[in-house]
């Protein structure tokens, strides 16, 4: 009996025992799995952002890599744009010096022979005068011509008391001073062909000094325009003056040199100042054609090259954005 109210007594708490055992099995169960979860969680916490930041590390190597070949290949192709417009420039500059060189020589023919007209008009000048001068020279030595229309030649026994011979005698002093004078046109012939080749080369070099920075040496232009310029000086000859008919009377040969006299200070003064004319003429002309290259350069540097690049740039960055 005792036995069995032991068994009694006991078994319920072998059941209770259980039952706490099987409580505090599945508390310790669940604290297990809470911590394995806590911890993988942790751990997955831990990890989990590593992926994004290599992912964007990579990311972020890929665009610099995508950026440094985009950059070699705009360098690149500037490189070549650049060539190509050096080598389009060069053949501007030579293009411009060719059309330099003809503008020059021929503006270099056109002042040699206004140079060359104004030179022979102050040496027909002086020609026509020493004609003069000779001829009335000659009617004061002919003792058969008379001092004026009507009148007797003069007699030998009248000796050089005479007014006849009054008359021939300042009739040679005025051929002698037609012939200092025709001397001195002869002189500034000569000067104003020096002189007036000196003038139009000034003026060409003139011409060129706002194309000189552009084209370079211009001193090869210069030699050929003036050797054009003397040619065409050297190319211009003086005309002879016809020869007067011989004056009948003393008074006819004194008004006949004083016309000539008069008419060869016209001609000179009227050459001059077409000489002057004439060069500036062309000069402006010139220094205009000269102003055309220089801007026609102007525009030849400043003209953009084309970019072949230019779709290839939004590709790339949309490459970056996917």
């Amino acid at each position: 009996q005792n036995e069995a109210s032991n068994k009694a007594r006991v078994a319920p708490l072998r059941t209770r025992s259980r039952c706490f055992h099987t409580v505090v099995g599945m508390a310790c169960f669940r604290k297990a799995v809470c911590a394995a979860l806590l911890a993988g969680g942790l751990t997955q916490a831990l990890v989990a952002p590593a992926g994004p930041k290599q992912h964007g590390h990579s990311l972020r190597k890929s665009k610099v890599a995508l950026q440094q070949v985009d950059i070699g290949s705009l360098i690149a192709d500037s490189q070549r744009q650049l060539a190509r417009a050096e080598a389009r420039h060069r053949r501007a500059i030579a293009r411009a010096r060719k059309g330099l060189s003809t503008l020059l020589v021929s503006s270099g023919r056109a002042m040699g022979a206004t140079v060359g007209r104004h030179a022979a008009a102050l040496e027909a000048s002086a020609s026509s005068l020493k004609a003069a001068a000779a001829l009335a020279r000659r009617v004061a030595d002919d003792e058969s011509v008379p001092a004026s229309a009507g009148a007797k030649p003069a007699q030998k026994h009248e000796g050089w008391g005479g007014a006849d011979m009054e008359l021939r005698a300042k009739l040679r002093a005025k051929a002698d001073m037609a012939d200092h004078e025709a001397a001195k046109f002869s002189r500034s012939s000569a000067r104003a062909a020096r002189e007036g080749s000196t003038d139009a080369m000034s003026a060409l070099e003139d011409s060129l000094r706002t194309v000189s920075r552009k084209v370079g040496d211009v001193t090869p232009i210069l030699d050929d325009a003036h050797a054009a310029l003397d040619a065409a000086t050297k190319a211009v000859s003086s005309s002879a003056a016809p020869a007067a008919a011989k004056p009948k009377t003393l008074a006819d040969a004194e008004v006949v040199l004083a016309k000539a006299v008069s008419s060869s200070r016209t001609q000179a003064a009227a050459s001059k100042s077409q000489f002057s004319k004439d060069i500036a003429d062309e000069a402006r002309s010139v220094s205009k054609k000269v102003s055309d290259v220089a801007q026609g350069l102007e525009a030849t540097e400043h003209l953009a090259p084309k970019a072949k690049l230019s779709t290839a740039a939004p590709k790339s960055a949309s490459q970056h954005k996917k």
